[in-house]
């Protein structure tokens, strides 16, 4: 078998095995008590969603769900820095 197959068939192994291993979404990664939304508190983790968080809480309940965040991430972009530790 041609090298260059192996090393592209061991790659997409990792590729494949990343996904189900279960990397956190961004989303996830943000909504660190796993409530299932972001609240203003957990957003202060990536600069850009904490300063246009007004903007981004579409429903003004003080906190931002999944397409609410979902709809950030399509306006900016990357949009989803690290949380902070």
């Amino acid at each position: 078998m041609p090298k260059i197959f192996m090393v592209a068939l061991v790659m997409s192994m990792f590729t494949i095995g990343s996904v189900f291993a279960g990397e956190k979404s961004a989303f996830s990664s943000l909504d660190t008590d796993g409530d299932g939304f972001i609240s203003k508190t957990e957003a202060a983790a990536n600069e850009g969603l904490s300063s246009a968080w007004s903007q981004v809480d579409a429903d003004m309940n003080e906190k931002l769900d999944e397409s609410e965040f979902s709809a950030f991430e399509t306006k900016e972009m990357p949009a989803t820095d690290s949380p902070a530790k």
